[in-house]
């Protein structure tokens, strides 16, 4: 192993050593306490930026992780803000645009539910004399009740089923009925 190897290895490993300034330990604080926790980062970051020119390796790699912990403290400022924006912005008619859901420019050009479904003067004109019908299915009475109710010159009855069936033109009903079977109210 030579010497610049063995001091990449012990960076690496001093690097994994110090202890993660990570967002857990500063999502629960207010934000001056965080600007103050980043204050030092700040300067050590830029001290370390001015000395880049001619220093040693095992400087310049503590870099990174600086960079990281400035980054850390300055996510969890930007997150919690955004966050209390939400909270504000609840239930309010108007809001910003970062805090509205993403939508793909096709969605936002695309026509809401209400004047999707309006209709022209001129289809109303054409659907007006061909409104939808009701139907309902004729009762098959067993045999012995149709040769009583014949004798009685009586009407063989009509079950009204619980939804009817809506027929428009051209477009068959959900169970296949046979047209015989099929009479218009």
């Amino acid at each position: 192993m030579t010497a610049q190897r063995r001091a990449l290895v012990a960076q690496t490993t001093q690097i994994a050593q110090t202890p993660p300034r990570g967002s857990l330990q500063t999502f629960g604080k207010k934000k001056e306490e965080l600007l103050m926790q980043l204050e030092d980062p700040k300067v050590e970051l830029s001290q370390r930026l001015v000395t880049n020119v001619g220093s040693v390796a095992s400087k310049l790699s503590k870099i990174p992780a600086v960079c990281g912990s400035v980054a850390c403290v300055l996510t969890v400022i930007n997150q919690t803000q955004k966050e209390n924006l939400r909270k504000f912005y609840k239930g309010k008619t108007s809001k910003p645009l970062d805090l509205r859901p993403t939508k793909t420019h096709a969605t936002c050009r695309r026509l809401n539910k209400l004047k999707e479904n309006l209709k022209t003067k001129q289809q109303l004109r054409k659907e007006r004399p061909y409104s939808l019908f009701k139907y309902m299915v004729k009762a098959r009475a067993p045999a012995s009740i149709k040769h009583k109710l014949r004798k009685k010159n009586k009407r063989v009855p009509y079950l009204n089923l619980q939804p009817r069936f809506t027929l428009p033109w051209g477009v068959t009903a959900l169970e296949v009925i046979p047209p015989n079977l099929i009479c218009r109210k």
